[in-house]
């Protein structure tokens, strides 16, 4: 069964979601392949990004991004896990999804965070270089 056959009229089902009908193998096996393979590239990147020389603000930027992945795929595993060994409370649908929007408004809100916050410090950086390098006699023509 494909998402194409899905009927999404029954996410907003209050029934359908707090069902405690068991998981489907199909699905719960391609989620977690995709969860297993965000949290092993978080991991990878953290330590790429821990030997990285970048100013502070872009690293703390950096490292949000690569803990909701490590963080965000260890939960979403262990609720997949939950689901398909039957745990009482994680095992709802609406836990699942609760959580998948929780981690979509998160993204969207450091998203936000990137597009205002950090590219005026980077721009304030590149200032700031600029000054250090004019004030400190560097130039690049040598």
């Amino acid at each position: 069964m494909s998402i194409l056959h899905f009927n999404f009229s029954k996410l907003f089902d209050w029934q359908y979601l707090a069902e405690d009908a068991p998981a489907r193998l199909a699905y719960s096996t391609s989620l977690t392949i995709f969860f297993g393979a965000i949290f092993v590239l978080s991991a990878v990147s953290y330590f790429i990004l821990a030997k990285k020389k970048l100013p502070r603000f872009l690293k703390r930027f950096y490292y949000w991004i690569v803990y909701t992945g490590l963080y965000g795929s260890v939960y979403f595993l262990f609720l997949i896990f939950s689901r398909t060994q039957g745990l009482n409370f994680f095992k709802l649908r609406s836990v699942f999804i609760i959580s998948v929007v929780l981690v979509l408004i998160w993204l969207i809100f450091l998203l936000i965070y990137r597009i205002i916050i950090v590219s005026r410090l980077i721009d304030q950086y590149k200032v700031y270089k600029r000054k250090e390098k004019y004030l400190h006699g560097k130039s690049s023509k040598r």
